[in-house]
């Protein structure tokens, strides 16, 4: 993590989860005035509730008048790429890419191969979960045939080029 006169740059190259983002929030939150802060991100993704409470602090914060540039580096996928989609800072892009899907949840099974009582209510809120990842990607600028074909299960992956045509 770096201090130039003026920015502070944080480097987050981590799975999004609770512990990373706690960590990053804290660095964050120890900025000395710094006019701007660049966030260098590169994740395969992660969580994608830790992925929201990132999106809220960083629009929090870019909201209170704080100036933040996320700075993709190579891999920013799956809920990284949500962060993308959702934060309301600048962007740009230093050679990177990114697989896109939709989300999904694990069902654990017992002893007798039965899932547990709670797929129902999984099934129903990674549904619901999922419309929101396409609403998202749909705001930004994807395809009809990219919109589908995450719909359908698919990964899709954005090059560099796509990438700054649909953030810039």
């Amino acid at each position: 993590m770096g201090d130039r006169k003026g920015t502070k740059e944080v480097i987050f190259e981590d799975e999004i989860n609770n512990e990373s983002v706690a960590e990053l929030i804290n660095v964050i939150d120890s900025n000395d005035d710094k006019k701007l802060i660049k966030i260098y991100l590169t994740t395969t993704g992660g969580n994608l509730h830790s992925a929201q409470i990132l999106i809220r602090y960083i629009n929090r914060k870019v909201k209170e008048g704080q100036e933040i540039e996320l700075v993709a580096t190579w891999e920013v996928s799956s809920s990284g790429f949500f962060v993308l989609c959702k934060t309301d800072c600048k962007k740009s892009f230093l050679d990177a890419w990114s697989t896109v899907h939709i989300g999904t949840n694990t069902v654990d099974y017992r002893e007798s191969l039965k899932p547990k009582s709670q797929q129902k209510f999984l099934l129903k809120h990674i549904k619901k979960v999922n419309e929101k990842i396409l609403e998202a990607f749909k705001d930004i600028g994807l395809t009809e045939k990219e919109l589908k074909d995450i719909s359908d299960g698919k990964d899709i992956i954005l090059e560099h080029d796509r990438l700054i045509e649909l953030f810039n």
